[in-house]
């Protein structure tokens, strides 16, 4: 899913990750909280190579809400999208 450059910014983790398996660490932690995704709102755009979303979700990670900003950056390369930036964010208050 990520490109091997790919760098994350993620929602609920002060470290950047920017690195391969900083990238799986997170997604493995993560997933132990048991989260639970919702998109609020989303605008997306496409050219030939390249594609962002930008949005806003709630992550809902041991039982806690978190409403955050979100941005993917994709690239296309070799017959397939990949991620190339993840940036998470919470909502400021």
């Amino acid at each position: 899913m990520y490109r091997s450059d790919a760098v994350l910014l993620p929602t609920l983790s002060v470290p950047i990750a920017d690195a391969p398996g900083e990238i799986t660490e997170y997604f493995a932690n993560l997933i132990k909280a048991d989260p639970k995704i919702r998109m609020e709102e989303s605008v997306k755009y496409s050219d030939c190579n390249l594609a962002y979303d930008v949005g806003r979700w709630v992550i809902n990670a041991n039982g806690q809400d978190a409403a955050a900003r979100v941005t993917w950056v994709y690239r296309y390369e070799e017959g397939k999208w990949l991620i190339a930036h993840h940036h998470s964010s919470v909502n400021p208050q």
